[in-house]
């Protein structure tokens, strides 16, 4: 038997009395300890002191002074949004879509700035061709013909500008 078994046992009398199952447990385990057994002995004495006490009276205003404790004590209340709470959600979301407006305004002058940089590369790329054989630079110049020409296998110059004959 272990000592665990035997603390159980003791807070087990301190609360209440013994079972015959559990006194005879408790003999088994202080059967030879002669430590255990004084141990047993003292807080036998104890219990057996303790429950011959008187119970405590309780005051005749107990009622009142613990509802008086009660009242006295602040009130706290289950968390719910405060009004500054609210405020600061607000300026939240509003920073929020100030900021998604101004990506957007990012994403489309970036856009457009691409754009014009790649025609002003393009109307460059086409001033700098030789003017033999080629139909005029102004022809050249209308991007949007330009942007509809298949992607897929480049066609040579000569067919260009034949396409925009």
């Amino acid at each position: 038997m272990n000592a665990t078994a035997f603390e159980k046992l003791l807070a087990i009398a301190s609360r209440r009395e013994l079972t015959a199952a559990e006194v005879a447990e408790l003999q088994a385990l202080i059967n030879g300890r002669p430590d255990l057994k004084a141990v047993w002995q003292e807080e036998e004495q104890l219990n057996r002191l303790l429950r011959k006490l008187p119970e405590p009276a309780v005051p005749t205003n107990f009622t009142a002074r613990v509802l008086e404790q009660v009242q006295k004590q602040p009130v706290s209340r289950p968390s719910v949004l405060s009004l500054a709470s609210l405020r600061g959600l607000w300026r939240f979301r509003y920073a929020l879509r100030v900021a998604a407006v101004v990506l957007l305004g990012a994403v489309v002058i970036g856009v457009h700035q691409r754009r014009a940089a790649n025609e002003n590369a393009l109307r460059s790329w086409l001033t700098a061709l030789p003017a033999d054989g080629l139909a005029e630079v102004e022809l050249w110049s209308d991007f949007e013909a330009i942007r509809h020409l298949p992607s897929e296998p480049l066609p040579s110059i000569h067919e260009l500008a034949d396409a925009l004959k």
